[in-house]
C-alpha cells in the first residue's frame, strides 16, 4: 500500500494494514471485475490476501467462479460475520482458494442474508479486520450509496474506489456519490 495509507492507518506493530473497497453508483461498470483484479494481482511478501463480496443486492461471485475454482458461497461472508473476534486464520478460513494465494469470501446470491450478514459485521468487525496487518482485503461493495449495509467496510478502507463507464452522464453523475461517500467518512477515489 502508499506511504501516505500507512502513515494513516497503522497495524499492530506498527505494519501497514490495508482494506480496500471498490463500488459503483449505478449499472453494472465491472467493480466486482475491478477488485476481483486488483485482489488477484496485488501480491506483497508476508501477506494474505482476500476478496470479500460486500454487494447489498446479493453475491454473484461463487455462481461467476464455480466453473473455474468450485466455489460456492460456503464458507464466506456469512460466517465472517459470525467471528466474535477474527484473527488472521479466522478470516482466511471464511474464505476459498481460488489462485495463487488468493482466497474469496463469498456472499450468498440472497440480498437480505448480505444485508444481514454486513450489519451484524458492523463497525466493530470491519475494525478488527482493517486491524490485521499482514492481511490485504478487497472488498466489492457493489452499489455503494452512505446508506449500504457494507459502508462500515468501506469506511475503514484507505480506499473507496469508484467505478463507472466512460460516459459523461456516469461521470457526472459521480459527482454527488463522491460527497455523499466522503461525508459517510469514505476516502474515495475514481476510476473510469
Amino acid at each position: 500500500c502508499t506511504r501516505a495509507a500507512c502513515n494513516d492507518r497503522q497495524g499492530v506493530g506498527g505494519g501497514c494494514v490495508m482494506v480496500l473497497s471498490v463500488a459503483s453508483r449505478r449499472g453494472s461498470p465491472g467493480a466486482t471485475t475491478v477488485a476481483g483484479l486488483l485482489a488477484s494481482w496485488w501480491v506483497e511478501e508476508g501477506t494474505s490476501r482476500v476478496l470479500v463480496e460486500a454487494d447489498d443486492s446479493g453475491g454473484i461471485a461463487a455462481a461467476r467462479w464455480r466453473p473455474a475454482h468450485g466455489l460456492t458461497w460456503q464458507p464466506g461472508l456469512i460466517e465472517l460475520a459470525t467471528l466474535t473476534d477474527p484473527d488472521l486464520g479466522g478470516v482466511l478460513a471464511t474464505g476459498q482458494p481460488i489462485a495463487d494465494g488468493l482466497r474469496v469470501v463469498a456472499a450468498p446470491p440472497s440480498p437480505g442474508q448480505v444485508i444481514n450478514a454486513l450489519n451484524a459485521l458492523g463497525d466493530d468487525g470491519a475494525a478488527r479486520l482493517a486491524s490485521l496487518s499482514s492481511l490485504r482485503a478487497f472488498v466489492d461493495c457493489g452499489r455503494l450509496t452512505g446508506r449500504s449495509a457494507a459502508i462500515h467496510l468501506a469506511r475503514r478502507s484507505v480506499v473507496t474506489v469508484l467505478v463507472c463507464r466512460p460516459v459523461l452522464e456516469e461521470i457526472y453523475g459521480m459527482l454527488a456519490g463522491v460527497v455523499e461517500l466522503r461525508d459517510a467518512g469514505c476516502h474515495v477515489g475514481l476510476v473510469v
